[in-house]
């Protein structure tokens, strides 16, 4: 294998993609360095280097790094670099050995997911470590933990291998046990094929059982660039299905890049609405992308408004990227209705990302309303990660009711997600007690993803007993959700009666989605009579929606109480329309008067609409109910026979 080589064409792709990213804060001087460690004069370039090829005067090299300097370089890169970094970079790389390679690598904390400039520089050295040593790459990218950046370096050994020897890559897919890994390798020896000779990437895909879908759209808009007309004889004899479906969406979107005229033609003469739709809004993306208002016009030029408003929709992101005011406006004038609310939240959720002034100003043009309510829900939550207290300055000057309470709400939740330690800080200088249990719970809430017994903990700690039981018991409700039996464990062991009857029917509604029968003993079992109530009843729920017949035997065998009428109850009214008689049978046998004569109604109307009145008078007149209750019902249900 060659040498890594930084060509020109890849140095001028990083300055073109630079100056698109930075030209609002770029430098007065193009290669000026952001930090005063980065050397002002590069190292000497080669024939083939940019510096070689502008025909700069030759200056004197800087003393060559050590290896301690070039790690402290790397470590000091932020996730925005400056141009004369990235080259830095570069030249760097270039110039080191396999062994400076992994050292870098390990030091770049490769596994850890960082910003594109960041990642970019991590594939950097890693395809310099592959052409340079590959056993070694690869060995180091089987040693790699979790996912962060694995992926991509996976990817990039399947396709260099690919290239290097495709007969035998695609012969050791069936080595790679991994199914996910398999299919990723098998998209990567696609991709590699795509750039000679789509036909064969497209035989190969149809030939393995375990491609998956995803694979086409990348095949497709590889070839669009090579054959469009092609790629689309191709398409047009794919089956429905989601494999077509992907490969239309590849070549739409290459198409659209390449020739968005011809795109739209083809994509509006789709007879499939579905492919149709999605073909339109991908076309319209791309138009926007280069010109937002000739992108608009050729959304309000289309002909069917179900499109036309689906289309506008799905692209407001694109368009509030370009030019947020125009979004609004078109928005506000072309779309109405729940579509039109819909859009404006997408929109003022975009910008509230980026300016949060503006934001704020679009949302008090907006009547009250649904519109009105997401956006300060969206704008509270942006504002929280950034400026916590301006933003709670702000939510606590809105008007009182459910939208101020639900602001406060999201900026301290926002605010604890983004930063847990410095929202602890912050709790103690709080004092109105609402946003005290609100800040309280979002930071148990953010411990807890990581460690639950430390959340718990910290919420035991906090000085305010009702700021503290409040943040307790949701972080307890909250675990219910992901461990039923470790919640269960953890009350039982505290000796806790009081949180586990509180806490009863959460865990059982949990415990009987898996397990009805051990849900339904504990429940039975409970002490307390009201929670043993709201736990029956929310097990017989469960059971009903899965089997009435299992669950009507269950609550056979309950003990006359609340608890049981609660069950009773949810039974009559799960069977009574597809089981009448059984429902009246059972409404019978309600221990509460009340209850007994409203259920034993609702199952008499039910025969009465089945057109079973001779039935209903029959299971009344042979019931054990009362003289006075039978009189009611015979006397409905004659009255109901009336015209």
């Amino acid at each position: 294998m060659k040498r890594l080589a930084l060509p020109l064409a890849l140095l001028f792709g990083i300055i073109i993609g630079w100056l698109v990213f930075h030209e609002a804060d770029s430098p007065s001087t193009p290669l000026e360095a952001k930090r005063k460690d980065v050397p002002s004069i590069l190292p000497p370039a080669s024939a083939g280097s940019l510096a070689g090829k502008q025909g700069k005067p030759k200056e004197s090299a800087p003393p060559p790094l050590t290896q301690a300097e070039k790690q402290a370089f790397f470590q000091d890169l932020d996730d925005s670099p400056a141009l004369s970094e990235i080259i830095y970079a570069l030249e760097l790389i270039r110039g080191m050995g396999p062994g400076e390679l992994i050292t870098t690598l390990n030091a770049w904390e490769v596994n850890k997911s960082g910003s594109l400039h960041r990642n970019q520089v991590s594939v950097y050295l890693f395809r310099a470590l592959l052409e340079l040593d590959p056993d070694e790459a690869n060995a180091y990218y089987q040693d790699m933990d979790g996912r962060g950046m694995k992926h991509l370096f996976r990817q990039i050994l399947y396709k260099v291998q690919a290239e290097d020897d495709l007969a035998r890559a695609v012969n050791d897919l069936d080595t790679i046990k991994d199914v996910n890994e398999r299919s990723q390798a098998l998209n990567a020896i696609v991709r590699s094929m795509a750039e000679a000779n789509p036909k064969a990437a497209l035989e190969l895909l149809q030939s393995r059982k375990d491609a998956q879908p995803w694979g086409y759209q990348q095949l497709f808009s590889q070839w669009v660039a090579l054959d469009a007309n092609a790629a689309l004889a191709q398409l047009q004899q794919l089956p429905d299905g989601q494999v077509r479906q992907q490969a239309m969406n590849g070549f739409v979107n290459a198409l659209a890049r390449e020739d968005p005229a011809r795109a739209a033609t083809f994509a509006e003469g789709l007879d499939n609405f579905q492919e149709k739709q999605n073909a339109i809004r991908a076309v319209a993306r791309e138009m926007i992308r280069e010109d937002v208002e000739a992108g608009l016009a050729y959304i309000f030029s289309l002909e069917d408004s179900q499109i036309k408003n689906q289309v506008l929709q799905s692209n407001i992101h694109a368009i509030a990227n370009e030019d947020p005011q125009l979004a609004f406006e078109y928005v506000q004038n072309h779309l109405n209705g729940r579509l039109q609310d819909n859009a404006m939240s997408t929109l003022i959720n975009s910008l509230a990302g980026k300016d949060i002034e503006q934001a704020i100003n679009m949302m008090n043009q907006l009547p009250y309303g649904r519109a009105y309510q997401s956006a300060i829900s969206r704008i509270a939550g942006q504002w929280g990660q950034k400026d916590p207290a301006a933003a709670l300055a702000w939510a606590s000057g809105l008007e009182d009711g459910n939208e101020k309470e639900n602001a406060l709400r999201n900026v301290l939740s926002s605010f604890a997600r983004q930063n847990p330690e410095e929202a602890k800080d912050y709790y103690w200088s709080l004092d109105d007690i609402d946003q005290k249990k609100n800040l309280a719970q979002a930071i148990g809430s953010q411990i807890a993803q990581s460690d639950t017994s430390a959340a718990l903990q910290w919420a035991q700690s906090l000085p305010d007993k009702e700021v503290s039981d409040y943040a307790y018991d949701r972080l307890l409700r909250q675990w219910v959700y992901r461990d039923v039996h470790g919640v269960l464990e953890h009350l039982e062991a505290s000796g806790d009666q009081e949180r586990i009857n509180k806490q009863a029917s959460n865990i059982v509604g949990q415990w009987a989605q898996h397990d009805l029968s051990a849900a339904a003993s504990w429940a039975s079992a409970l002490k307390d009579e009201k929670a043993r109530a709201n736990a029956i009843n929310r097990v017989a729920s469960e059971w009903l929606n899965h089997n009435p017949y299992e669950a009507s035997e269950w609550i056979s065998t309950l003990e006359a109480g609340e608890a049981r009428d609660q069950a009773v109850t949810a039974l009559v009214n799960n069977i009574r329309r597809s089981d009448p008689v059984a429902a009246f049978a059972w409404a019978t046998t309600l221990g509460g008067e009340s209850d007994r004569k409203n259920m034993a109604r609702r199952a008499v109307d039910e025969l009465k609409k089945s057109g079973q009145s001779d039935t209903a008078r029959r299971e009344i007149a042979a019931s054990k109910l009362s003289s006075e209750e039978k009189e009611y019902l015979l006397k409905r249900l004659d009255a109901s026979a009336k015209p």
